[in-house]
């Protein structure tokens, strides 16, 4: 199925597509990988929204119709937006985290002095 979507596409090359169906393929498939990885290894959800986001582009390559453009364009706009205040909000709770431990370290200390 990939296959004969991607002839299908290889002859028409569309404006709004950044790369060619294979190579963007391939780079949706390496951004899944790596985001997933990382929200496994630190649990953020930022890193799903920004995949998603990635993800998306992919629609860019089966149409051209403005409306259909216009929407992708709000939920990336969306998304990136909702990526900036998720990782803001994860950052603000690790430091808040990372205090906590600064702080219960050096009652430890005091502790055994």
């Amino acid at each position: 199925m990939i296959e004969t979507l991607a002839a299908e596409t290889a002859t028409l090359q569309n404006v709004y597509a950044p790369l060619p169906f294979k190579v963007h393929m391939i780079f949706c498939v390496i951004a899944t990988l790596l985001y997933i990885t990382q929200f496994i290894r630190k649990g953020s959800y930022h890193y799903l929204t920004l995949m998603i986001a990635i993800d998306l582009t992919i629609v860019t390559q089966f149409t051209t119709k403005s409306f259909v453009i216009g929407m992708l364009f709000g939920a990336e706009v969306a998304l990136l937006a909702a990526t900036a205040f998720i990782s803001h909000r994860f950052a603000k709770k690790q430091k808040a985290l990372e205090n906590a431990e600064e702080k219960s370290e050096t009652a430890q200390k005091e502790d055994e002095e």
